[in-house]
């Protein structure tokens, strides 16, 4: 529930464009080369024609959520949230600025889960060695 509960935090904090860049920068990050977003082929040639790239708008009813975009929309969309060229002193204050906004919810359903992890495995300890706490602190271990 802590999970659900963190994902429907960052997105009430997310604007749309917020969503968009997640969801860009989780494609950037998780693909070692990215040839959705490359202007070029495997060949070297310039492509003629781009693969469109799933994204999801941050509303709506899944079918309603789902549009694609080609390389050069996506670089369109991107220079547009960032209000400049990528590449630019813009995308680290963006990511910055970001970052500030979604640490606290991240880091308030971190602590969750740790707190719930420790409980259960002093729970675990318990059963398994009820002394052992007590051995612990003694040093007798």
């Amino acid at each position: 529930m802590i999970i659900v509960q963190l994902l429907h935090n960052i997105l009430n904090e997310c604007s749309d464009d917020d969503y968009f860049m997640i969801q860009y920068y989780r494609n950037c990050a998780s693909h070692i080369f990215l040839t959705r977003y490359s202007p070029v082929t495997d060949k070297g040639n310039a492509k003629k024609q781009y693969s469109e790239t799933t994204f999801y708008k941050k509303d709506g009813n899944l079918k309603e959520k789902e549009f694609k975009l080609t390389y050069l929309q996506i670089l369109e969309k991107v220079e547009y949230i960032f209000g400049g060229k990528l590449g630019t002193s813009l995308e680290p204050k963006y990511k910055k600025q970001l970052i500030e906004r979604l640490y606290p919810i991240i880091n308030k359903a971190y602590l969750q889960l740790q707190e719930m992890e420790d409980k259960d495995t002093n729970e675990a300890l318990g059963v398994i060695c009820p002394n052992l706490k007590t051995l612990l602190m003694n040093n007798e271990v």
